[in-house]
């Protein structure tokens, strides 16, 4: 019974509506295939014995622009 609300809500409803179900579903799928990518990636290094660790934002900066580290 909900669903079917909620079906013709989305359907029935303003283009507006419709776009922004369309774009929180597209977020979604995106985030949803960022986190699989991770975890494929994860289980690739650790099947290969590579460390698998975090990394910082600034650690990758710097090796990207060959920058000295400031510590």
């Amino acid at each position: 019974m909900a669903a079917r609300a909620y079906e013709s809500d989305a359907y029935d409803s303003t283009v507006r509506e419709a776009v922004t179900r369309t774009l929180k579903g597209g977020c979604f799928a995106v985030g949803i295939l960022i986190l699989l990518t991770q975890l494929t990636l994860t289980v690739q290094f650790a099947a290969k014995g590579m460390e698998v660790r975090p990394v910082r934002c600034c650690d990758v900066a710097r090796h990207v622009f060959r920058m000295p580290s400031i510590s």
